[in-house]
């Protein structure tokens, strides 16, 4: 079993009206080089903590990049969401006031 990320994870979240889970992978359940993975079949994202807390919240915004992609069909490669996922980390990050004009808070 992975050890648990320090800052702990939402159980699960929502994405135009469907609930998604959200869990720490267990030993084995990611293939080797991946820290996530998504589930549409269940409607579950699965990540891997393993790398610190910095790199499990963009694997997570990464992951939610692919359930955005496969309902709007917006076709994204794998690198254009990683990309989009950095990004997006990175003004969240450096611009707190920003995020929570947004979002609230």
């Amino acid at each position: 079993m992975k050890e648990k990320p320090i800052i702990p994870i939402p159980e699960g979240f929502r994405i135009c009206g469907e609930d998604w889970g959200l869990e720490i992978a267990e030993e084995g359940q990611l293939e080797h080089k991946d820290w996530g993975a998504t589930h549409f079949d269940k409607f579950k994202i699965v990540v891997d903590p393993g790398g610190g807390d910095v790199l499990l919240k963009k694997t997570v915004l990464h992951e939610l990049l692919h359930v955005i992609d496969h309902l709007s069909q917006l076709k994204l490669t794998e690198r254009r969401t990683d990309l989009l996922a950095n990004w997006l980390y990175a003004v969240m990050v450096d611009n707190p006031k920003l995020c929570k004009w947004l979002f609230g808070g």
